[in-house]
């Protein structure tokens, strides 16, 4: 395989920032997108998407998860302000946890992603269904406010070639002007949720 001119530049900034960003991606087949996955009943090559480059994280990565990546994601499902404007704002616990994520990382029509720039700083989902797909995503708290749900939901999209649903809680108004500046509408209301698409 070989590797482009930017490819390269990017792994070398990866390697003069030190190994803990380049293991944080989840090592360099990874990075490189060797896995293969399915969507909409055809198989692609997952590529890595750079950001936007009006994206405020300049390193923004987005890969897909792994087992190793059980703790970060179960803390975050259980954080308090992340359970707030969950859908299900029970705790999860870890036997739950561990369970679901074995069957998330085998379902062919899920995509969960994990964010990095330096550290761990997100997760997305896509769920694919024949005519679209839903997105979910929590950022971690200590990353609120500082851009990185707009990078996060932008670089999830470029996963996606059908239309886009999301449901989010009226009062989740941060959330909602991430998906209104990814360029998703309202559709209307379900079960108390505001609905989003973006086509």
């Amino acid at each position: 395989m070989r590797l482009g001119r930017r490819l390269i530049c990017i792994l070398r900034d990866m390697r003069s920032r030190g190994p803990s960003l380049l293991k944080a991606c989840g090592g360099v087949d990874s990075f490189l997108g060797l896995a293969r996955c399915k969507k909409i009943g055809q198989s692609i090559e997952t590529a890595i998407h750079k950001p936007d480059p009006e994206s405020p994280l300049a390193m923004l990565i987005l890969r897909r998860a792994t087992l190793d990546d059980a703790v970060f994601l179960f803390d975050l499902r259980n954080d308090l302000q992340t359970r707030t404007n969950s859908i299900s704002m029970a705790a999860v616990p870890w036997n739950n946890h561990i369970e679901w994520l074995g069957k998330t990382l085998n379902n062919p029509a899920r995509f969960l992603f994990i964010a990095v720039e330096e550290e761990l700083v997100g997760t997305s989902r896509l769920d694919f269904t024949e005519s679209h797909a839903e997105i979910s995503y929590t950022v971690a708290p200590a990353r609120h406010q500082k851009g990185c749900g707009h990078a996060l939901v932008r670089e999830t999209l470029k996963h996606s070639a059908v239309p886009v649903r999301a449901t989010v809680k009226p009062h989740n108004f941060a959330s909602r002007r991430i998906l209104e500046n990814a360029d998703f509408r309202i559709t209307g209301e379900e079960n108390g949720l505001m609905v989003y698409l973006r086509k």
